[in-house]
C-alpha cells in the first residue's frame, strides 16, 4: 500500500505484536476538539489520523477515504460535522432496516450509530473529542462499503448533502497535479479527494485531501500516521507535498481525482 511502501512520505506507523499498525503520535483520544471554547480546524487536522486503539472501531486500516472526506467538513466547523453526523445516523438506520443484515453486522453498526449520535450532542455542548470523530469516520467507511473505489467514495461524499461532484481526472507526477491545486485555490471550505497509486496496476490506492481551508490556505491532508503534522500547507510544505506525487529519483506517481466536496451547511 502507498502508506507502507513510501518512506519519503515520513509515515511513522508502528506495527504491534498482533501485526496491527498503530499511530505512535496518536495521543489521548479523549482530548477535546474545542480548546478555549473555540474550534481550530487546523489543529484538529494536524493531529487526526485514521488509526486508533478503540476496539469497536473495526475499519481503521481501510478508512483513508472516509478521513479524506471528513477533513473537508472539519474545515467547515462543528456545524458541518453535526450535519454529516446526523445524516450518517439516518443512513445507518435506513441500511439496517433493509434486508440481508446479519445480527453481527447489526450489532457493530448500532455501536457506530449510537456513538455518532452522541458526537452530534457533544458538539453542541463542546465536549466532543477525537474519540468521537473516530466513530464518525468508521461510520462513513461502513456506509461506503469499506473500499475506496470511485463509486464508494461518491456514496460517502453524499452523506451530509452539499456539493459532492464526481471527478475522474487521472494524471502523473508533480507538474500535472498543479492544475488540481489551481482548481481548489481560493475556494475556502472545499476539497478534492485524490487517490494515489504506487504501481501501473493501480492497486490499493491511498486517498488524501487536496483542500482550501477557511483562511484560504491550500493544503494536503493525509490520514495515515505521519511524523509531525497530518496537514501539509502550500507553499511552505511543498517539498514534502511533492513526495506524494514524485519519487525521490524524480519518477512521477500516478494519481486520480475522485470527488469534489464542499463542507456541509
Amino acid at each position: 500500500m502507498v502508506q507502507r511502501s513510501s518512506p519519503e512520505l515520513d509515515h511513522n506507523d508502528k506495527v504491534d505484536a498482533q501485526g496491527v499498525a498503530t499511530d505512535p503520535e496518536m495521543g489521548d483520544l479523549f482530548d477535546p476538539l474545542f480548546v478555549g471554547g473555540g474550534w481550530d480546524a487546523n489543529r484538529i487536522l494536524s493531529r487526526m489520523s485514521q488509526l486508533d486503539d478503540i476496539p469497536s472501531t473495526f475499519q481503521d486500516q481501510q478508512r483513508c477515504t472516509a478521513h479524506a472526506i471528513l477533513a473537508v467538513h472539519i474545515t467547515g466547523g462543528p456545524d458541518s460535522i453535526r450535519i454529516v453526523a446526523n445524516s450518517a445516523v439516518r443512513a445507518i438506520d435506513t441500511k439496517l432496516a433493509g434486508p440481508g443484515v446479519s445480527q453481527q453486522e447489526r450489532n457493530a453498526a448500532m455501536t457506530l450509530r449510537n456513538a455518532i449520535e452522541l458526537l452530534s450532542a457533544n458538539l453542541l455542548d463542546q465536549s466532543a473529542t477525537y474519540f468521537d470523530l473516530a466513530y464518525l469516520a468508521d461510520g462513513l467507511n461502513y456506509l461506503g462499503g469499506g473500499v475506496g473505489t470511485p463509486q464508494t467514495t461518491h456514496e460517502m461524499a453524499r452523506i451530509g448533502g452539499g456539493l459532492h461532484q464526481i471527478s475522474a481526472k487521472e494524471g502523473r507526477g508533480w507538474q500535472e497535479i498543479q492544475s488540481v491545486f489551481a482548481q481548489i485555490a481560493n475556494t475556502p471550505g472545499r476539497g478534492i479527494v485524490v487517490a494515489l497509486f504506487m504501481d501501473a496496476a493501480k492497486s490499493e490506492p491511498h486517498a488524501v485531501t487536496l483542500g482550501c481551508d477557511a483562511k484560504g490556505v491550500v493544503y494536503l491532508y493525509d490520514s495515515w500516521p505521519r511524523q509531525g503534522s497530518q496537514k501539509l500547507e502550500r507553499p511552505g510544505d511543498d517539498a514534502q507535498i511533492k513526495d506524494y506525487f514524485e519519487t525521490p529519483s524524480g519518477q512521477p506517481k500516478v494519481w486520480q481525482t475522485r470527488e469534489i466536496i464542499a463542507a456541509a451547511h
